[in-house]
């Protein structure tokens, strides 16, 4: 079980650190903010799908279109309203994030991870 749990937070780690890098990404490449182009880098960081979120939890754009104009849960999106001051990012400190487990119906879809982190520039707001 302790090996499982290690395994566990492993793979948050892993799956928060790909988010950052997507944000990372989209905010410094306008060009990216076009669905082919979110594609291409879905495939690159080998993730399932990439979302981008505006300020209000609105899915604007996503490599799942399905998910395109739905939200994020509020407390997901309170958690990445915490602002990142100047000495958070001088003592290196990431940018908020979350990573959820998510469990859509044991019988139809397994568990999985997904991430959301925070973005620190306006540019990407839908």
């Amino acid at each position: 079980m302790e090996k499982y749990g290690e395994n566990f937070e492993y793979q948050k780690r892993e799956c928060l650190r790909r988010a950052r890098s997507a944000e990372y990404i989209a905010a410094n490449d306008a060009r990216v903010l076009k669905r082919e182009r979110l594609e291409i880098l879905k495939g690159l960081m080998q993730v399932k799908d990439i979302s981008l979120i505006g300020p209000s939890g609105e899915i604007f754009l996503s490599t799942s279109v399905s998910l395109e104009g739905t939200g994020e849960n509020e407390d997901v999106m309170e958690q990445l309203r915490e602002k990142q001051t100047d000495a958070d990012r001088e003592n290196g400190k990431e940018t908020p994030g979350v990573v959820r487990a998510d469990t859509p119906g044991f019988a139809d879809k397994p568990e999985y991870l997904y991430a959301v982190a925070a973005s620190d520039t306006d540019d990407i707001d839908g």
